[in-house]
């Protein structure tokens, strides 16, 4: 990736508007509004609390889903931190993208004395709002604390959290950008989560199918002496089905499924309860039977 820029039309027009420095800084966290807007908006029809799609993620890719899921979150938080974090770092040495670094380099003479004012403190209101952030970035994501390690996360922070800390963001990037007509809104473009959710609807009757298909196979299997795995032959048809959509031959699609099935609590215990249920007990009385009514070996006795 080297080489490569985050400038793009957005960017030289502000440049064109305000000069190279403050135009390519306001520019950029513009750049960044825009970003968090649409990971939090990503992050809402995905996982949150008012969606109708939960069952179907997790069968689709629970792991894959809920891998997403944690780095969205943990994306949001730097985000949101990093946008806090100093005007410069290294003894001042080292200019930040941040949005103190945009207040302290703007045009002060651009604004009167009360829109200055607005801005300062808005400046004060978004570094509040965004502590929660910025414990997360510290605690779990930049450092392997040892006291969390041990005794657990500090609070997450909130949609609410989230909502209040781009409200101030765009805010000071209004009242710093209006004088030279350039207009911010926190929202630019949508997400396409929905495109993929309805790809996943068409695809959930084939999802069905193999999850059927696995807990036939959890279920029906036998081994016999030679450790072979014998199945009923309408198991084996419709396995045939899911492996060859997938491109792989029939054992390596069942030897997936058996990992993914029996390595994991759940699959194991569904697998014990489908062998157990019916049991009458009838072949453990036959065996109990079996035992030779002799006296306690020496040593044995109640």
């Amino acid at each position: 990736m080297s080489g490569m820029t985050n400038r793009d039309g957005w960017v030289e027009a502000c440049v064109k508007a305000m000069g190279e420095e403050r135009g390519s800084l306001f520019g950029l966290l513009c750049k960044d509004l825009w970003e968090l807007n649409h990971e939090y908006e990503t992050y809402v029809r995905l996982f949150g609390p008012h969606n109708k799609h939960f069952a179907l993620l997790n069968e689709s890719a629970p792991d894959f889903f809920g891998l997403t899921q944690r780095l969205l979150f943990d994306s949001l938080a730097l985000r949101i931190a990093r946008l806090a974090d100093p005007a410069a770092s290294n003894q001042g040495t080292q200019p930040n993208l941040t949005m103190a670094r945009l207040v302290k380099d703007m045009d002060k003479g651009s604004v009167d004395a009360s829109v200055l004012g607005e801005i300062e403190d808005s400046l004060r209101q978004f570094r509040d709002s965004a502590k929660p952030f910025i414990t997360w970035r510290h605690k779990v994501i930049a450092h392997s604390d040892l006291g969390v390690a041990q005794k657990g996360f500090p609070p997450a922070f909130t949609g609410q959290q989230i909502k209040e800390a781009e409200r101030w963001i765009a805010r000071l990037l209004r009242l710093i950008g209006s004088p030279y007509n350039l207009f911010v809104n926190s929202q630019r473009g949508q997400s396409d989560v929905r495109k993929l959710i309805k790809y996943l609807r068409t695809a959930e009757h084939e999802i069905e199918l193999q999850r059927k298909v696995e807990d036939a196979i959890i279920g029906g299997w036998h081994v016999d002496a030679t450790n072979s795995i014998g199945l009923p032959e309408s198991i084996v048809r419709a396995a045939e089905v899911q492996a060859g959509l997938r491109g792989v031959s029939v054992e390596e699609w069942i030897s997936r499924v058996l990992v993914e099935r029996l390595d994991t609590a759940e699959g194991a215990s569904e697998y014990f309860r489908n062998r157990a249920a019916g049991a009458t007990g009838d072949a453990l009385r036959r065996a109990l039977d079996a035992v030779p009514n002799n006296p306690p070996d020496p040593g044995d006795e109640l």
